[in-house]
């Protein structure tokens, strides 16, 4: 604990610190500001698999980007609240899921600002629309 509590203390960590910080501020603020909400719930229908992996990308971006689920899969039965890192404006994104079993699906072109609900089942999706 001391350490850890001396480390904080170190005016470089404290830069570092403060100015990670104030990124995160800036980008939640500049997302929140735009008034639009790309949370969604993604449902996980099957009864047997885990989501494991969850990728999201905007329609104009080749790269997915880190696993939103990190270390936590989504078991059969359960769902989680999921949005975008980076929105950048858009509502528009690209989704791909991975499945405990391997299995992989991809939902293209999708208007998150629209959708509040994503149902996986391992064999494809449903939406539901706002």
């Amino acid at each position: 604990m001391f350490k850890m509590m001396r480390a904080l203390m170190d005016p470089a960590t404290l830069t570092v610190v403060s100015t990670t910080i104030f990124a995160a501020v800036m980008s939640s603020a500049a997302n929140a500001g735009d008034g639009l909400d790309r949370e969604f719930d993604l449902i996980n229908d099957s009864r047997f698999t885990s989501v494991t992996e969850l990728y999201i990308s905007n329609i104009n971006d080749p790269i997915w980007g880190r696993n939103l689920m990190g270390e936590y899969p989504l078991h059969a039965g359960y769902y989680g609240e999921f949005e975008p890192d980076f929105p950048n404006g858009y509502c528009r994104f690209d989704l791909l899921v991975v499945f405990d079993t391997g299995y992989v699906d991809k939902l293209w072109d999708i208007n998150l600002c629209e959708v509040p609900v994503i149902h996986v089942d391992g064999y494809g999706f449903s939406i539901v629309y706002a």
